[in-house]
C-alpha cells in the first residue's frame, strides 16, 4: 500500500506503529466493501474519479448518504417505481435548498 520512496523505519516506533494499524483498518475497509460490491453493472457506483482504484458498483437502488462536516445530512437515491427519477431528501432536519449554478449543474444544502 506504501510508495517504495517512503521510509516508515525511520519514524518513531509509535509512528510506524499507528501507520501499521491505519492499513490495516484500510484493507479491512476494502475487503468489506469488495465484499458488499456487485461485480455486475448496477445502477448505484461509486465513481473514484483521479483515484487508482476501480469504480465500486453498489447493490441496486442503494440509498446514499451524504454528511457534510458542517452541515446536516442528505439522502440520495433512485426510485423503485421510476429508475430514471433521483430522490433527494433532507435525513433529518430542515428543507433542502437548491441553488443552480450551471443548466447541468445544482447544488443542494439543508436549509433550517
Amino acid at each position: 500500500m506504501r510508495h517504495a520512496t517512503e521510509n516508515v523505519s525511520k519514524l518513531p516506533k509509535w509512528a510506524q506503529s499507528k501507520i501499521q494499524v491505519l492499513e490495516m483498518r484500510v484493507s479491512e475497509l476494502k475487503s468489506t466493501l469488495a465484499q458488499l460490491s456487485s461485480k455486475e453493472p448496477t445502477d448505484t457506483i461509486i465513481v473514484n474519479y483521479g483515484v487508482d482504484e476501480p469504480d465500486t458498483n453498489l447493490p441496486n437502488h442503494s440509498h446514499i448518504e451524504f454528511r457534510p462536516k458542517d452541515g446536516d445530512p442528505i439522502e440520495v437515491y433512485l426510485r423503485h417505481d421510476d429508475p430514471t427519477t433521483i430522490t433527494v431528501s433532507a435525513s433529518r432536519f430542515g428543507g433542502l435548498k437548491v441553488l443552480p449554478v450551471a443548466t447541468n449543474v445544482i447544488r443542494i444544502c439543508v436549509s433550517r
